[in-house]
């Protein structure tokens, strides 16, 4: 006997927690929103700071690979905005040069 009262009373319990969930879910239905980020791209000119998220198609890239490019002098690297390629300051991520148009 007791085991059967015991299994009613949790069977009851249980009852009651899952009728309110599916009542909100009923009066939340079509109430939800959707977030979306706009990701604005920019172009970077000479003496600007250099934001890797801001560029499109961002890319370290070795000098070899694209004809005029010189080595870059130690603390810079070649990196890839868009079409553009920026010669940029490692220390303080200033754009020193932009090579435009070169993809």
């Amino acid at each position: 006997m007791k085991v059967s009262t015991i299994t009613l009373a949790v069977a009851a319990a249980a009852a009651t927690l899952t009728v309110p969930t599916a009542a909100y879910a009923a009066h939340d239905r079509g109430h939800t929103k959707t977030v979306v980020k706009k990701v604005i791209y920019t172009t970077f000119k000479k003496g600007q700071r250099f934001d890797h998220k801001r560029a499109k198609n961002y890319r370290v890239i070795d000098y070899r690979t694209i004809k005029g490019l010189r080595a870059p002098a130690r603390g810079y690297r070649y990196v890839r905005a868009g079409n553009d390629v920026l010669l940029i300051r490692d220390k303080d991520l200033v754009v020193v040069t932009v090579f435009a148009n070169r993809f």
